[in-house]
């Protein structure tokens, strides 16, 4: 190889080292791609600020209610709709749970549940860690009821009445209307309403306290045929929702809340009545 070819072969090396260096520099100083991954959580930000996703939950007020009717009574009764309207304008949802009369008291109390849906006012001065919403749900008419053969029935007063034994159920709060004469007559207890008409019937039981409404209305005819109601009427008894102390501050927005249901049917009612 001539000394020419040497110096050809020394110059295209070179040339082709110094194409490299400038091919890495370039590599190496171009800017990079933007990362896709800021892109995307931007987009999932504006999403969810615009409320494509889903929204999150709201919280729930946990409420106990007797189960007087042996079913799941107030699942979709008036009242549980009257307060779930009013909870919902405050932003949160209801859920009712259904146990027995002394259980729910217990369990709301000690806040294992929210409150109790619907009981007398009274509740309070032995539960004193629940608060009452001071608005009535429901006014019921209370009556005291004997069987038509019973061999008192005649009397028809229960001023005169002597009874030897009383069905009642379980953890009622209504037994709070129950007129002194009987405070200390034996009681047979019944796990609903329709038990207590039973035990009535069945002669088991001389008297039982029960809200007029549900014989009326609610209990099978031929059941209702068999009971006298006795005179004169006991005072009604009103129902009122009550939260655990830890919800004080929802007794103030929910007693204006109900206040104004109240007033709304109330109006409702005139309105009707002018109609006729």
């Amino acid at each position: 190889m001539t000394r020419l070819h040497r110096n050809l072969l020394f110059t295209l090396a070179c040339l082709a080292a110094i194409a490299a260096i400038a091919a890495t520099a370039t590599y190496l100083l171009a800017p990079s791609a933007p990362d896709p991954q800021p892109a995307a959580s931007a987009s999932a930000n504006a999403l969810q600020a615009e409320g494509v996703f889903a929204a999150k939950a709201r919280p729930v007020i946990t409420l106990s209610a007797t189960n007087y009717l042996g079913k799941q009574t107030y699942t979709n009764h008036p009242i549980t709709q009257r307060v779930a309207n009013a909870l919902d304008t405050l932003g949160y949802d209801i859920q009712i749970m259904h146990n027995p009369g002394l259980r729910s008291l217990a369990m709301a109390n000690s806040g294992v549940v929210d409150g109790e849906l619907i009981r007398i006012r009274a509740v309070g001065t032995e539960y004193p860690n629940l608060l009452v919403v001071p608005v009535p749900l429901v006014v019921a008419g209370v009556g005291l009821y004997t069987h038509k053969r019973h061999p008192q029935v005649s009397k028809r007063s229960w001023h005169n009445f002597n009874a030897e034994r009383f069905a009642a159920v379980k953890g009622m709060m209504l037994l709070e209307k129950l007129p002194p004469q009987f405070a200390h007559t034996p009681v047979i207890y019944a796990q609903g309403y329709q038990q207590a008409v039973h035990q009535v019937i069945a002669g088991r039981a001389d008297l039982t306290l029960l809200p007029t409404s549900y014989v009326d209305r609610l209990l099978d005819k031929s059941e209702a045929a068999e009971l006298v109601l006795l005179q004169p009427p006991l005072p009604p008894a009103e129902g009122f929702l009550h939260l655990h102390k830890r919800h004080e501050g929802l007794i103030q927005p929910l007693t204006r809340l109900l206040q104004e249901q109240s007033m709304q049917q109330n109006t409702s009612s005139i309105a009707r009545s002018h109609a006729r």
